[in-house]
């Protein structure tokens, strides 16, 4: 998308900028806005939700370890990113509670009832 503005001075103010500008600036909020939809997050209950991303933190975390030992600048970038991005989706996944908590007895492992999507995160 090319922006609609070819001065390199641009007005920082939302009412002294052209309608384009405007219009382009809100095209992109309104897209970033709905950019968590096709998480598969948001097909399960949200405490389903958190037990997924508190596990798929922690993985993140320990491959780190793994990998490049526990006092490096990745893992210092890993434990920053999901410390960002873990509370950010489980408020995503409570906004959009619209399913009945899960049934805890029922048989078979929780993780194969959970829905096929290709991003979880």
């Amino acid at each position: 998308m090319q922006f609609p503005c070819h001065n390199t001075s641009m007005p920082l103010i939302k009412s002294a900028a052209s309608p384009e500008v405007v219009e382009a600036i809100q095209n992109i909020e309104d897209r970033a806005d709905r950019c968590y939809e096709p998480l598969a997050l948001l097909d399960v209950h949200p405490s389903v939700a958190a037990w997924a991303l508190m596990t798929r933190g922690i993985g993140m975390v320990e491959n780190e370890i793994e990998q490049r030992g526990d006092n490096s600048a990745e893992l210092s970038a890993t434990l920053l990113n999901v410390s960002r991005f873990t509370p950010v989706a489980m408020n995503w996944s409570a906004s959009t509670e619209t399913l009945p908590p899960p049934v805890l007895h029922e048989s078979g492992p929780l993780i194969s009832r959970l829905p096929q999507r290709k991003h979880w995160i």
